[in-house]
């Protein structure tokens, strides 16, 4: 079915309000500006020779539909259903996008300059390279995307899920990212430079070797973690759950770990000296050759940990529970 601006409107005269209008399939030519598209079925549409600018399709399922070039500027897709969609080479400029579900859409050319993100689903989207600085992308969801050397830098990003998604190379530099999920993702150190790490979630990420120095992880989950050999001089990790990672030959010289938790991780051969491990829960923990030279270690649980030549030398150990012998 091929639909020009006059037949849409007489279809849509001719609907009850707020009734459905099935177009699956259809191909819109023309001028739409404007139009108030909102209970249409467009799915699988063929939009590329459309004008959509300022149309209101707020919620419109545009499953699997073609949108390739097509003008959609200033157009409102709140919460609509993109997934799978194509907009390539799309104009989106400050098109509403908030809560659109856009997973596995192609973005690949598209204009998103001024468009409103937050809440918007971009689960497995390739977004790689794109210039995201100073918007608000909270809560949206980029589930296994490619984040790769996507500028970040002042973006609002709390609450978001980047679980499993690619962030090698992008740029996090004051990025809000409280109670964000990084779970599993593809991180470096350059990534992380500067950006605030309060809260956040990453579970089972790999950062070995990476240069973490002066990072802020205060409360951050990095159960299952992977920080061997990384460097962390001067990192804030207070309250951060640390157990069961892999800190093998890490650098934490100087870090605040106090009321950390490092249950049954492995910390053999790094080096904790003049580290602040006040009350932190070191049980089960490996500690084969670990420095703690002159580190605070009261009232720290070292119940259960293991390992041989340890440094304990002018370590503060009052009140610890069972620390090895030195």
């Amino acid at each position: 079915m091929i639909l020009k601006p006059d037949d849409l409107k007489k279809l849509l005269e001719k609907r009850g309000k707020n009734e459905l209008l099935e177009l699956r399939g259809a191909t819109l030519l023309g001028d739409f500006s404007g139009f108030d598209l909102r209970y249409l079925d467009l799915y699988n549409a063929k939009l590329g020779s459309a004008n959509l600018s300022m149309a209101n399709l707020s919620r419109v399922d545009l499953f699997e539909a073609n949108l390739e070039g097509t003008n959609l500027e200033g157009a409102n897709l709140k919460e609509a259903n993109l997934c799978s969609s194509t907009l390539t080479k799309a104009n989106l400029r400050k098109a509403n996008l908030e809560g659109a579900n856009l997973n596995g859409a192609l973005l690949n050319g598209a204009i998103l300059f001024a468009a409103i993100l937050n809440k918007a689903n971009f689960k497995k989207v390739d977004l790689s390279g794109r210039d995201f600085s100073n918007q608000d992308l909270s809560a949206c969801n980029f589930y296994s995307a490619n984040l790769s050397n996507t500028n970040f830098m002042k973006t609002d990003l709390q609450h978001a899920d980047l679980s499993y998604a690619n962030l090698i190379g992008a740029k996090l530099e004051d990025a809000d990212l409280l109670y964000a999920n990084l779970t599993g993702a593809k991180l470096n150190g350059k990534a992380l430079k500067g950006a605030d790490l309060t809260d956040v979630k990453l579970v089972g990420v790999n950062l070995s070797g990476e240069d973490l120095k002066g990072c802020l992880f205060w409360n951050a989950n990095l159960r299952d973690a992977n920080l061997s050999g990384a460097d962390l001089t001067g990192a804030t990790l207070n309250r951060a759950n640390l157990e069961n990672a892999d800190l093998t030959k890490a650098k934490l010289e100087g870090v605040d770990l106090e009321r950390a938790t490092l249950r049954r991780a492995n910390l053999s051969f790094a080096n904790f000296r003049n580290t602040n491990l006040e009350k932190a829960d070191l049980y089960g923990a490996l500690l084969t050759g670990t420095d703690f030279y002159s580190a605070n270690l009261k009232e720290a649980d070292l119940s259960m940990a293991q390992g041989e030549r340890i440094n304990f030398n002018r370590a503060d150990l009052n009140g610890a529970k069972g620390a090895p012998s030195k």
